[in-house]
């Protein structure tokens, strides 16, 4: 490079540091995140962003992904802080969300009546709540007939139905229990139907929209009553017992999830559901509904340069990058061409 390009260079170098310095720092940046801002708005989303790249590129990104071990320790540390400062700190439950909201949302509960009869009648016909419900009544006539006396008064002093019967008639009861038992289970068995139906019929009578309304406000009081610190301290404890930490398992369940048929399924329904609406729409649509702004995306690009680049100048890497990238041209065969 001779002298000519040497100082062209340094006076390139130093007019370019200098827009990028100070004052000048946010007034260069305001103009080119506006001039670039309009350009975008303008640009169809399908065109600018083709669907299907994108997709590849969310695809690559998930198979892709790993947790590290560090990364499993940071959100465990991560974790106990939160649960420190909850621990530490006077958090009731309207510091989190407002009494109005509350009503609101038990508003819309109240509103899904036929859902919830849905969900009563699915929950009461599930094969896993008869058998429930069946284990419940059998332990409790059980319990009846071994604590109970049939001539009355107190069963703690006058023994259970079993007790009276072996003590009346000694070793030729002796398997009567097992006999009713069986009984017992095969009339529940035989009745769990009839016994489901009305089961069903009680819920949907308790689960009224007046109930929820009154249960939500209860709810609402218990909640009220919460004692932040002392759940705060349990959890801590729970959390740090067992084999498994809490991110082993939530990173384990992640990666699980990332490689199932219905997870690429679902996700390709958001891709297309996604491009369908804003394809075919220039960005500003999907801007506007976002409520991003020219102000917001100045005011943050702004905001974000003057720390980044501030700090990229204060150390001269800056500097050692603009003069590296300007020497290639400088010191090519066409500027010395020209200079002679």
């Amino acid at each position: 490079m001779n002298a000519t390009a040497q100082q062209l260079l340094d006076a390139h170098v130093a007019y370019t540091l200098n827009q990028l310095t100070g004052n000048k720092l946010s007034v260069t940046v305001a103009s080119e995140t506006s001039l670039i801002y309009h350009w975008v708005i303008q640009q169809n989303l399908g065109e600018l962003l083709p669907k299907d790249r994108v997709k590849a590129a969310a695809e690559r990104l998930v198979q892709e992904a790993s947790v590290s071990d560090a990364t499993k320790a940071y959100f465990e540390s991560l974790g106990q802080a939160v649960l420190d400062y909850v621990a530490k700190e006077d958090i009731e439950i309207d510091d989190l969300i407002s009494k109005n909201t509350w009503d609101r949302i038990v508003e819309k509960v109240v509103e899904q009546r036929e859902f919830r009869n849905e969900f009563i009648h699915r929950l009461t016909t599930n094969r896993f709540y008869g058998e429930m419900l069946s284990e419940i009544l059998y332990n409790s006539i059980k319990s009846f007939m071994q604590e109970t006396n049939p001539l009355g008064g107190n069963s703690s002093k006058s023994g259970g139905l079993f007790s009276v019967g072996k003590g009346l008639l000694g070793a030729a009861l002796s398997g009567m229990e097992d006999t009713i038992d069986k009984n017992v289970k095969k009339f529940l068995s035989d009745n769990i139907n009839k016994t489901l139906r009305d089961s069903e019929k009680i819920i949907q009578s308790r689960l009224t929209d007046e109930n929820i309304r009154r249960g939500a406000g209860k709810l609402w009081d218990k909640l009220d009553d919460i004692n932040f610190k002392e759940l705060a301290a349990k959890a801590k404890k729970y959390t740090s017992s067992g084999k498994d930490t809490t991110s082993d398992l939530i990173a384990a369940v992640a990666l699980e999830v990332r490689n199932a048929k219905a997870f690429k399924q679902i996700s390709d329904v958001i891709f297309d559901h996604f491009y369908n609406t804003y394809g075919n729409q220039p960005l500003k649509v999907i801007f506007d509904n976002l409520h991003i702004t020219e102000e917001k995306v100045i005011r943050e690009s702004v905001a974000a340069a003057e720390d980044i680049v501030g700090r990229l100048h204060s150390t001269g890497f800056l500097e050692a990058r603009v003069r590296e990238h300007l020497s290639g041209f400088y010191s090519s065969t066409e500027v010395e061409n020209i200079l002679g």
